[in-house]
C-alpha cells in the first residue's frame, strides 16, 4: 500500500512525505484483538495496511452498533490526532493484518520539524472530517424522515382502529401488507393469514 496516495497527504510531494513517513511505527493485527476502546485515551491514528476492523459504539442499553467496516488503504483514530480526547468508540479487529501507526506524540514532533507539511496534513483531516459530518448529517436526516412517515401512519392507523368499523386485520392490510402473521395459541408458530 502506498500510503502517500492517501487523501490526508493530498498536496504534499515526495520530498515532503519524507518528513511524514519515519513518524509511522508498524503493528500486527490479530483478529477479535481491540485495537483501542471507547475511553482511552487517544494516542495516535491508524492506517490499514493490509486486514479490516470494525468501528463499534456502545449504546446505552449495552448493544454494540456498528458504526463502520474498515479494510485495506482506509484511515481511523484521526480524530485524536485534532482532538486530543479519549476514544468514542471501540476499534475491532475482524482479521489478522497490518497497521501504520501515528502516535499523537510524533506528529506534534512534526509541527516542529515541518511545519507546513503538517499543516496541510491538518487541513486534509479536517476536510476529511467534515465529509464524515456531512455524511452523517444526511443519515440522520433520513432517518428522521423515515420516523415521521412511521410516525403519520401510526396515528392513521390508530385513528382507523378507534372508529371501530375495521378489524385489525383489514387496517394492517391497507398498509401493504398482504401477509399477516399471527401467533398460534398452541406451539407458537405462526399462521399466515391472507
Amino acid at each position: 500500500m502506498d500510503l502517500s496516495k492517501h487523501n490526508i497527504f493530498e498536496g504534499l510531494d515526495t520530498k515532503d512525505f519524507e518528513h511524514v513517513l519515519p513518524l509511522f511505527k508498524e503493528k500486527a493485527m490479530t483478529q477479535g484483538v481491540h485495537i483501542f476502546k471507547e475511553g482511552e485515551e487517544g494516542m495516535g491514528m491508524f492506517f490499514i495496511i493490509e486486514g479490516s476492523c470494525r468501528i463499534e459504539k456502545t449504546m446505552a442499553d449495552g448493544r454494540q452498533h456498528v458504526i463502520a467496516s474498515l479494510e485495506d488503504g482506509e484511515l481511523f483514530g484521526e480524530m485524536s490526532i485534532v482532538t486530543r480526547g479519549v476514544r468514542t468508540c471501540d476499534c475491532l479487529s475482524t482479521s489478522t493484518g497490518r497497521l501504520w501507526f501515528l502516535p499523537t506524540k510524533e506528529f506534534d514532533l512534526l509541527q516542529q520539524l515541518a511545519p507546513k507539511v503538517w499543516l496541510r496534513i491538518v487541513e486534509n483531516i479536517n476536510k476529511l472530517l467534515c465529509g464524515r459530518l456531512t455524511a452523517l448529517t444526511d443519515e440522520v436526516c433520513t432517518m428522521l424522515t423515515d420516523l415521521s412517515d412511521v410516525e403519520d401512519d401510526v396515528v392513521v392507523f390508530e385513528q382507523r382502529l378507534t372508529k371501530g368499523k375495521e378489524s385489525i386485520l383489514d387496517v394492517l392490510k391497507s398498509f401493504g401488507r398482504s401477509k399477516v402473521g399471527i401467533p398460534s395459541l398452541r406451539g407458537g408458530q405462526v399462521k399466515e393469514v391472507k
